[in-house]
């Protein structure tokens, strides 16, 4: 079976948040390509979500938008900590995300939704996370 758009934008989008990490490795320390079920303690860490997906067929042409999130996910300490901790991760992956501007070949996305929220894991705890949405990766295909 051929690579799928969605498989491809996982794809890019962990070869860019490890490409982050690896420059970065005190505001990620490991990349997931799905929500991990369980706590390593490789905090801070980011996961991939692929959240909702649209398709248009128009004149011989399939459009595809897809609408994925890189979540980062770190540890709850202090409030001026976090604060500070959080703007990092924030500026430096928005910069970051300029040179992904297309993720993989014929997958380009435009606009970005940052989100600051919470998820409770397995452990009960509730761990502080940056959710970094792309709003609209799109690949269009042919349609026969």
């Amino acid at each position: 079976m051929a690579t799928t758009a969605r498989a491809s934008v996982r794809a890019g989008m962990v070869t860019c948040a490890s490409a982050f990490a690896a420059a970065n490795p005190t505001l990620c320390r490991a990349i997931f390509d799905v929500r991990p079920t369980r706590l390593s303690g490789d905090i801070p860490f980011c996961f991939v979500e692929i959240l909702t997906e649209d398709a248009l067929h128009t004149q011989g042409v399939q459009q595809r938008v897809l609408e994925g999130s890189f979540v980062f996910v770190v540890r709850p300490i202090e409030n001026s900590e976090q604060v500070d901790q959080t703007d990092a991760i924030v500026d430096g992956f928005t910069e970051h995300l300029k040179d992904y501007a297309t993720l993989s070949a014929g997958l380009v996305w435009s606009r970005l939704r940052t989100l600051e929220d919470s998820l409770t894991f397995p452990d009960g705890v509730t761990y502080p996370t940056l959710r970094f949405t792309l709003t609209d990766v799109t690949e269009m295909t042919g349609r026969t």
